[in-house]
């Protein structure tokens, strides 16, 4: 699965992404500090900043590349942070610095990051780079970016629902690769229009609702206000598996009565 010069890594929640001599490491949706607001609605987990940590490290030592790029929504509470939430972000983000640059393309939940990152970290609104343009998906990309061969956001975190032997549906995080309907498009943005890379959460945590249900929607300007094709928009399994359209991947409703996750 490649888009231009961008290839998601097998198996990870993560792409890479290539200009010239240089190789980019690209995840979003990391909200650290998740698990205590799943502790606060009963649900008891592990705190998530060394697994995060972990992963993320691993990539970095594997693939070996020059920067790392959070692709927003590094912290999860909004739109007050506590301060045991800003010592998670802080000893992350300070361990990923000190393996390779850290840039982070601010998200919606990503309010007052600015005092929890390490000075060398740097914070950007959206970026460009080669003829990739990135932006976390939460407003309006702007019009630079548009411009660009392809566009990757997050924010929506896609999943997929599929049906098990018993007709139950289960549901797996997912990648989406799609286009801009000109129509809708020329509203807001000139012409050309790039293709989209839209990337499943790094937190496996953070699931979404799935695209094909029959009630699925996606987050951000550009899905609500129909600027995408998501029913054209392909749907690749976080291995790589490409699944088809979304449009041929509908599911009943009666399986969402037994769906789990």
């Amino acid at each position: 699965m490649r888009f231009v010069d961008v290839e998601p890594v097998a198996g990870e929640r993560a792409l890479e992404l290539r200009a010239g001599n240089k190789k980019y490491l690209v995840a979003g949706d990391l909200h650290v500090g998740i698990e205590d607001e799943l502790d606060r609605r009963g649900i008891r987990v592990p705190d998530q900043t060394d697994r995060t940590l972990e992963r993320l490290s691993g990539l970095i030592k594997e693939r070996r590349p020059d920067r790392l790029v959070l692709l927003g929504d590094v912290k999860h509470q909004v739109p007050f942070t506590e301060k045991w939430e800003g010592r998670k972000v802080f000893r992350l983000l300070e361990a990923l610095s000190a393996l390779l640059p850290v840039t982070i393309v601010s998200g919606n939940h990503d309010g007052g990051i600015d005092g929890m990152a390490p000075e060398n970290v740097r914070r950007v609104g959206s970026l460009a780079i080669g003829a990739v343009g990135l932006v976390h998906g939460h407003a309006w990309p702007p019009e630079k970016l548009m411009k660009c061969e392809t566009l990757v956001v997050a924010h929506t975190h896609p999943s997929v629902a599929l049906c098990d032997e018993r007709g139950r549906a289960v549901t797996e995080a997912c990648w989406l690769r799609a286009r801009f309907i000109v129509k809708e498009a020329k509203k807001h943005y000139k012409a050309p229009y790039p293709q989209m890379v839209v990337m499943p959460a790094c937190n496996d945590l953070r699931a979404g609702q799935p695209v094909n249900e029959a009630r699925g929607r996606m987050l951000g300007p550009l899905f609500r206000n129909g600027l995408v094709d998501i029913g054209a928009a392909k749907v690749y399994l976080t291995d790589g598996t490409f699944l088809g359209a979304v449009k041929d991947l509908q599911i009943s409703r009666r399986a969402f009565r037994g769906r789990r996750d």
